[in-house]
């Protein structure tokens, strides 16, 4: 198996301080897909409690309070049917309430991810080690923060860091090729104050279908793994939204996509080696290359 998970992009909050319960709101930069991970952050009071939506839930260790100072929690959901914003809220306190959320595709909603956190009163703070399942997993890192002005982890790869008056969120992922111990990863404040780092592993979802050929003939289009939407090549004017299935395939730089059952093709590239590779229906895909040509052929669906 390789990587199949995507990363889909990230919104951010900030309420400013406040002196009375504040309520914050997530713009996504679009609705989610069914079926995309959202994964959230966030930095709030010491005496407050997180009002989440529908369906959200906390990692384990989430949420976590340092010396009484400073809250931090990251809570995860599976979308489903979601609009394009996001409300949450804390009970109480008169802390800033900083938070940010990013989107993954291709994800496995089960098993629940698994997860640890680590706090320290320090410029620095280690990101746990916890125990992966699958062979690449994704490793979702954040580090926060209640009053440096930088903040960065060892390793991964960095998505974000978003703050106010101190107040910092920094995610970072990676790819984790064989299952077992993530190890750990440092993170590093410029100054000490209260900090945390998280560590979770969420299982990706199934790999997507191949086909290997040569000569000419046909094989049936079967079930095929979900994936990105903006995967490099597909036809906007497919209309890749919720409710219009994309079938995808991709040979070198030709691609052929089918939209509800239609027979259409798209060649987005030519390829002189392939002489002949219409969609019949949405169930078989005919194909003809020149003679010693070996193709292979990658089967998407979009959704």
């Amino acid at each position: 198996m390789a990587q199949n998970w995507v990363y889909g992009g990230a919104a951010i909050l900030g309420s400013g301080s406040a002196s009375s319960p504040s309520s914050v709101t997530f713009q996504a930069f679009r609705p989610p897909r069914d079926g995309d991970l959202l994964v959230a952050a966030f930095n709030y009071d010491a005496t407050s409690t997180l009002v989440m939506p529908s369906g959200w839930a906390h990692v384990t260790g989430s949420p976590a309070t340092v010396a009484g100072a400073a809250r931090y929690a990251c809570v995860w959901k599976i979308a489903s049917a979601e609009g394009s914003t996001f409300a949450f809220s804390q009970t109480g306190g008169s802390h800033i309430f900083v938070g940010l959320l990013a989107r993954y595709e291709n994800i496995n909603a089960a098993p629940a991810p698994v997860s640890a956190v680590t706090t320290a009163t320090s410029s620095t703070v280690t990101g746990p080690t916890v125990t992966s399942t699958v062979n690449d997993s994704l490793i979702v890192r954040l580090a926060l923060s209640d009053g440096a002005s930088s903040l960065a982890f060892a390793s991964g790869t960095s998505r974000l860091l978003h703050g106010e008056n101190g107040d910092l969120i920094r995610l970072v992922d990676s790819n984790q090729a064989t299952a077992g111990a993530t190890g750990t990863n440092v993170a590093t404040a410029n100054t000490s104050n209260h900090l945390a780092a998280f560590t979770v592993a969420f299982k990706q979802g199934a790999s997507p279908t191949t086909h290997v050929v040569t000569g000419s003939g046909s094989f049936s289009i079967g079930t095929c793994a979900a994936i990105s939407a903006s995967y490099t090549g597909i036809p906007s004017s497919l209309g890749t939204g919720k409710g219009n299935p994309v079938r995808y395939f991709e040979l070198g730089n030709v691609a052929w996509a089918t939209a509800n059952g239609a027979s259409r093709n798209y060649y987005l590239e030519h390829n002189p080696e392939l002489i002949v590779a219409p969609f019949v229906g949405a169930t078989t895909f005919y194909y003809s290359l020149l003679p010693g040509v070996t193709a292979t052929f990658t089967e998407l669906l979009v959704v």
